[in-house]
């Protein structure tokens, strides 16, 4: 069985060989290990020197209390699958998840991805 990191960086792997991202113009995407420990990826694709600001926001609300994290910068693509940031939050069965992630690119448009669930 692999470790919560390992599997994530076999998900970041499948990506950086293309599997996930469109080439087709900018985009984001979060990447996702469910768990005990969720481990949270956000992603984003575009051409070479393509600027973007993103920010990727993390709740967790459960009986042991809520949570909320939030991170955030600039950012110049490689052409390649680029790792914005990488963020861990303990959830507990019961507990509700919600992920986003919201990248501004430097034309004005935005990509966006969201996950909201119950932890198992």
């Amino acid at each position: 069985m692999m470790s919560a990191g390992a599997t994530l960086a076999a998900v970041l792997g499948a990506l950086a060989l293309g599997a996930g991202l469109s080439a087709a113009g900018p985009s984001a995407r979060l990447a996702v290990e469910r768990g005990a420990v969720y481990e949270i990826a956000a992603l984003a694709e575009a051409a070479p020197g393509t600027a973007g600001t993103y920010t990727l926001v993390v709740e967790r609300d459960g009986p042991a209390g809520r949570s909320r994290s939030s991170q955030g910068g600039g950012f110049v693509a490689s052409g390649a699958p680029d790792t914005l940031s990488v963020s861990r939050v303990n959830a507990a069965p019961g507990d509700r998840v919600e992920i986003s992630l919201l990248v501004t690119w430097a034309d004005g448009s935005t990509s966006r991805d969201s996950v909201e669930e119950t932890a198992e």
